[in-house]
């Protein structure tokens, strides 16, 4: 039964993400513009129209559901400008420092970062296991590296230039 409902629930996400994608696409074909689909970010609460409202809904539905499984949804939100969902799915998977990376760099909204820490810290304290607990601990420490670090970029491309660059800065400081 639970099975069941986990395959429903995401295929409902998947459905969700489709439609908001054609809505975007349709209305950028309307305006006979590009409407970026990696461009940049508008939160939920301010796309208009039907995508708005789909996104919306959406957010509700990854907040409430507990029958999906965020590792396998994660990947098809990659190539979206659709941040706050991927943090929603990032905290599903436990995954709290990349979504706060998402609040802090990408969405660069430390209210909703601190907002989000508040979340995970209450519902660690509610747990029984003082492992579980830990979690809730360790969120605030996570923010305030998040906050105080460079970005990590998600392409090791791009991590590995950074890093030639640096050696390179040293190594003519050296000289």
């Amino acid at each position: 039964k639970a099975l069941e409902k986990e395959v429903l629930h995401e295929h409902l996400i998947l459905l969700y993400l489709d439609e908001i994608l054609r809505n975007r696409e349709a209305k950028s074909d309307r305006m006979k513009r590009a409407i970026p689909i990696l461009g940049p970010s508008v939160s939920a609460e301010k796309e208009t129209g039907a995508s708005g409202d789909l996104r919306r809904r959406l957010l509700r539905f990854l907040q409430s559901s507990k029958f999906y499984r965020p590792e396998k949804i994660l990947s098809k939100f990659q190539k979206t400008s659709m941040y706050e969902e991927r943090a929603i799915l990032l905290r599903s998977a436990g995954r709290h420092e990349e979504a706060l990376q998402i609040y802090v760099h990408d969405l660069c909204n430390l209210d909703l970062a601190a907002q989000y820490c508040e979340e995970v810290y209450s519902d660690a304290m509610k747990k029984a296991k003082a492992s579980e607990r830990s979690e809730g601990k360790d969120v605030y420490m996570k923010l305030m590296r998040t906050c105080l670090l460079p970005v990590m970029r998600r392409s090791s491309s791009v991590d590995s230039k950074n890093r030639r660059g640096i050696k390179s800065i040293r190594d003519s400081e050296s000289d």
